[in-house]
């Protein structure tokens, strides 16, 4: 087959292609004013209904924190109460530094400062807690013993969140 066919038959494919992609696109389109429409139509309620919800949770919060020693039971962090857990949970731990949030470079440097004075296992604790990439290793960071933060004279802070799990359904 001579080029000129071979290009006049791609360019029937590709013409059926075309056509395709924009019948597909128009229809996508549609589909999405449709939703739109219907979230538009329904934002009011479901914006009281969030609010409703989320002064819900903060009022369970602040009950769960009243009557904790009552509500767990020992060492336990949540219950089911009508098929809901309520408790508490660890957010990300955050390295403080001077009481605040630790600048990953800064906290860089003084780990490079450290493995510097320090030799032996303490050394290799500090050097393990930077990755190739030479980024700060949060997981292996947090845990570090105490007298370790005393050195690079950070503080490791990690608070509860509160959260309620409504099951599906």
């Amino acid at each position: 087959m001579d080029r000129s066919r071979v290009l006049e038959l791609a360019g029937k494919q590709i013409t059926k292609l075309v056509k395709l992609h924009q019948e597909i696109a128009a229809e996508m389109a549609a589909r999405d004013e449709e939703q739109q429409r219907i979230a538009e139509r329904f934002e009011k309620q479901t914006a009281a209904e969030r609010a409703a919800y989320e002064e819900t949770v903060t009022q369970l919060e602040a009950f769960a924190i009243d009557y904790r020693d009552q509500l767990f039971e020992k060492g336990k962090k949540s219950v089911e109460i009508s098929g809901v857990t309520l408790g508490f949970r660890f957010g990300q731990p955050v390295i403080m530094l001077g009481g605040q949030p630790a600048d990953k470079e800064k906290l860089l440097n003084r780990l490079h400062e450290r493995i510097e004075e320090t030799e032996g296992i303490e050394r290799k604790l500090y050097q393990q807690c930077i990755e190739i990439k030479e980024v700060v290793s949060l997981s292996k960071l947090k845990k570090l013993p105490e007298e370790q933060f005393d050195g690079l004279k950070v503080k490791l802070v990690q608070q509860e969140k509160f959260y309620v799990d409504v099951p599906a359904g």
